[in-house]
């Protein structure tokens, strides 16, 4: 029989590899849950991007802070581009193709 949970948080580093070759390292919180019987992330943190040509999970490369959810939505209604739209009927452009042809 096994020992039982002792409540606390876990803490410990993961690898995850992206399809481009490029991996990062995420620092994770999990917490074991009786119910279920295994661990549950409780929260996941970038920590920095590995060097190239590096394994060891602490050389690392710094990555830039991520954008609050504010900061994006200032950013968006600064670039709004007001546009509307205009339908051109099948009829305009045959007018228009025959103006040209005769």
């Amino acid at each position: 029989m096994g020992r039982k949970a002792s409540g606390q948080d876990k803490v410990d580093r993961i690898t995850r590899r992206r399809s481009n070759g490029d991996a990062y390292v995420y620092e994770r919180v999990t917490r074991y849950d009786s119910t279920k019987g295994y661990y549950v992330t409780v929260s996941s943190t970038l920590v920095g991007k590995l060097k190239p040509g590096s394994t060891d999970k602490y050389d690392l490369d710094q990555t830039r802070p991520k954008k609050r959810p504010s900061e994006v939505k200032a950013a968006k209604t600064e670039t709004q581009i007001e546009a509307t739209r205009k339908h051109v009927g099948m009829i305009d452009i045959v007018k228009k193709i025959s103006e040209i042809l005769y």
